[in-house]
C-alpha cells in the first residue's frame, strides 16, 4: 500500500466515525426537542381545559353573579316617591340616595306641584305597616306628627316623601353635607 491510500483510509474513517457521532448526537437532541415539544402541548392543553372549565362554571354558576350591596331590595321593602316641595336643586336626588343605601326602593324622583312646602311630609299610603313608615322618617329626621296617612289605590308608591323648605334641618341631609 502506497501512503496516499492509507491517508486516505484515515481521513475516511475519521470521517465515518464523527458522522456516525453526529448521528447519534443530532438523534438524541432531536429526541429532547421532541419530547420538550411534546411537554409544552400538553400543558398548553392543561392550561387550556381549566381556563374553559373556569369559564363555563362562571357562565353556569347556579348563584350567578354577586349583586352589589345596594342593588339587593328585600321582598318586603317599601316603595317611596321623593318630591322635592321646596324648589331647591337636587334636594329630592340627596334624599333617594339615602334612602337607596338603605335599601329601600326609591320607586320615583321629581317635583311637587307646587314649592310652598314650608314643612317636609311623609305621606302613608296604608299599604304597609306604620312602624316600617316611622323606621322611614327617624331615617331621614322627619318628626312623627308629619306623617300623614292618605289611603290611595292610584299611586305607584306605598310612601310619598314631599321635601319642604326645612330640608337643611333633617338627619339625612347633614349626614350628606
Amino acid at each position: 500500500m502506497n501512503k496516499r491510500s492509507f491517508a486516505t483510509r484515515k481521513v475516511y474513517n475519521r470521517r465515518t466515525v464523527k458522522s456516525t457521532n453526529s448521528k447519534k448526537s443530532s438523534a438524541t437532541s432531536r429526541a429532547v426537542k421532541k419530547n420538550l415539544n411534546m411537554f409544552i402541548i400538553w400543558g398548553l392543553v392543561v392550561l387550556n381545559v381549566i381556563l374553559i372549565g373556569s369559564l363555563i362554571q362562571k357562565i353556569f354558576s347556579p348563584f350567578g353573579p354577586l349583586p352589589s350591596r345596594v342593588d339587593v331590595i328585600n321582598a318586603d321593602t317599601i316603595s317611596i316617591e321623593i318630591l322635592n316641595g321646596c324648589g331647591a336643586h337636587g334636594v329630592a336626588n340627596v334624599f333617594s340616595e339615602v334612602l337607596r343605601e338603605k335599601q329601600y326602593d326609591v320607586v320615583s324622583v321629581g317635583n311637587a306641584e307646587t314649592f310652598d312646602y314650608e314643612r317636609s311630609v311623609i305621606i302613608d299610603r296604608g299599604r304597609t305597616d306604620r312602624k316600617k313608615v316611622e323606621k322611614i322618617a327617624s331615617i331621614l329626621g322627619v318628626s312623627r306628627d308629619r306623617i300623614l296617612q292618605i289611603e290611595s289605590q292610584t299611586s305607584q308608591s306605598d310612601v310619598t316623601l314631599i321635601i319642604g323648605s326645612d330640608y337643611t334641618g333633617l338627619k339625612a341631609y347633614r349626614q350628606r353635607r
